[in-house]
């Protein structure tokens, strides 16, 4: 048996305006996937938007970058945004400090609908300046500006954490990754007058397919004339339904304290 169709006008007006529809969005999309594989595009004409985007996935921070772009990644990671010189500064307007360059994987399927949602967060060569001040209180800045520094600048951990807390679910959907590279962290006690830097650190988390979290930190940190990798891993505990940290710190003597805390001398 055969089945005959006949279309009217205004059917016929409508599946070709959706299919001219299609075809410029497939050229479009070839367009763009050729010019980006020419080389990153600038996106400097859309920083007030990023701005706005990274605001809105954490609320209690305001962005300020400076210069970002986008790039080719390959099949497996197409799309990676660079973000580059971001000031971060807490809603009361405390400087939280600056991060050097951060590449975001972004989602296609997100891309598609208009959204920006990364699959994978790396945070290059950033610097954490830890200052213990006169008055014994600490403070965390994500720069190394105030090293030296005695005037009370930076936020507690806890309020930094505070303002890293995100209730945005499309920063967070596919996020599989977060990577931060070569850091540094800077320690300034202005009550002992010591000064101490640990180098090379590496942190890698990832979702597992379970939705649990895993992964490893580390830092290099002088001890007397030694250098000392303390690490962390983290690892699911899947009985309790929990990801939990553990630390493995070096051994150090009660001479190397000494040596660190001059309070202490009598350890020697």
């Amino acid at each position: 048996m055969t089945w005959h169709f006949k279309l009217t006008r205004r059917v016929r007006l409508f599946l070709e305006t959706i299919l001219v529809l299609a075809m410029l969005m497939v050229g479009v999309v070839g367009w763009g996937l050729w010019h980006l594989s020419q080389g990153p595009v600038d996106l400097k004409p859309f920083l007030p938007t990023l701005a706005r985007t990274f605001n809105s996935w954490f609320p209690g921070i305001t962005f300020s970058i400076q210069d970002a772009s986008l790039e080719w990644g390959g099949q497996q990671q197409p799309f990676i945004m660079h973000v580059k010189n971001v000031d971060l500064k807490s809603r009361r307007g405390r400087t939280i400090g600056n991060v050097e360059e951060i590449a975001l994987g972004l989602a296609p399927q997100a891309l598609i609908i208009g959204q920006i949602a990364p699959t994978s967060i790396d945070i290059l060569n950033p610097t954490v300046t830890v200052t213990r001040y006169p008055d014994g209180h600490i403070a965390f800045r994500f720069d190394r500006d105030n090293a030296n520094d005695e005037k009370d600048t930076g936020l507690k951990l806890g309020e930094i954490l505070k303002a890293l807390k995100t209730e945005n679910y499309g920063v967070t959907a596919f996020l599989e990754r977060i990577m931060v590279s070569n850091f540094t962290m800077r320690y300034r006690d202005f009550i002992t007058q010591q000064n101490m830097v640990g180098e090379g650190g590496k942190i890698l988390i990832e979702r597992s397919d379970d939705d649990y979290l895993e992964g490893q930190a580390l830092l290099y940190m002088p001890v007397g004339d030694d250098l000392k990798m303390v690490t962390m891993d983290i690892h699911p505990d899947r009985a309790h339904f929990r990801s939990l940290a553990t630390a493995r710190l070096p051994t150090i003597t009660a001479a190397q304290i000494a040596e660190w805390y001059p309070d202490t001398q009598e350890l020697k």
